[in-house]
């Protein structure tokens, strides 16, 4: 029997070898994208966010977050962006378990976004669940 793919292993595994998020966090694509996200932001005056997959952390330094809160599957993703951002005390991160992420409401964010992530996560059990976190850690905005 074939075994179903490990997209969080292989993530762990991408950023444990010094490999990036890929080009859609890098260049054009993350210019692109921070342009829509801060404009929604200074528009809205939104202060906090919560991004579910924060990554290798290359798109983040496009964002203008004043309080943010990065995710990600991937423990070598967390550790990678602390250690990036370790002086900077407006941005935190922290392990995202699908299925464990036991949020009623404690952390929540005027703004949750969730860039280029979805389409990974090959597991319907774990798509449903994130889907459900992500929607459910927001105040009033949602970036997909």
């Amino acid at each position: 029997m074939r075994q179903p793919f490990d997209y969080i292993g292989y993530w762990e595994q991408t950023y444990r070898s010094g490999e990036t998020s890929g080009r859609g966090s890098y260049g054009v694509l993350a210019e692109f994208k921070a342009e829509i996200v801060n404009g929604l932001i200074q528009q809205e005056s939104i202060t906090s966010v919560i991004e579910f997959g924060c990554g290798d952390g290359n798109q983040l330094q496009y964002m203008n977050y004043k309080e943010y809160l990065g995710v990600d599957v991937a423990a070598s993703s967390v550790r990678l962006c602390a250690s990036k951002f370790a002086t900077d005390s407006s941005k935190s991160f922290m392990l995202y378990t699908p299925g464990l992420w036991i949020n009623r409401g404690f952390l929540t964010a005027d703004l949750t976004v969730c860039l280029d992530v979805l389409y990974h996560i090959t597991d319907e059990t774990d798509f449903r669940n994130t889907l459900y976190d992500i929607l459910h850690s927001s105040k009033e905005w949602v970036v997909l």
